[in-house]
């Protein structure tokens, strides 16, 4: 699939293998916003957690404004009743850091 090349505070970097660039190539691709975009609420994400993409529902319940390691850009609350059970997390109350990047498309 891949190499990893870093694995930073501020996120995982590496080199993608060519066969599976060209099936990524082909997927439709999604803007990513900026983080001055983002808001509290909901909001979704995609995984392919199932074995398939799909898309999950979440909570934004915090925003950072800063570039620090310990803050990321924002976190997330898992609601989501079937990527909780695919994941073994089995309390609502479960909360993850994503850090958000802009890229371009």
């Amino acid at each position: 699939m891949g190499k990893i090349t870093k694995n930073t505070d501020f996120g995982i970097f590496g080199e993608l293998n060519a066969e599976k660039a060209e099936e990524y190539d082909t997927m439709e691709r999604i803007p990513v916003g900026l983080r001055s975009t983002i808001v509290l609420g909901d909001a979704q994400i995609i995984s392919n957690v199932s074995g398939e993409r799909k898309e999950y529902q979440v909570m934004i319940d915090k925003i950072y404004w800063n570039d620090t390691i310990d803050n990321k850009s924002f976190v997330i609350r898992i609601v989501d009743e079937e990527l909780m059970q695919l994941t073994r997390w089995y309390y609502s109350r479960f909360i993850a850091v994503v850090l958000f990047y802009k890229t371009e498309i």
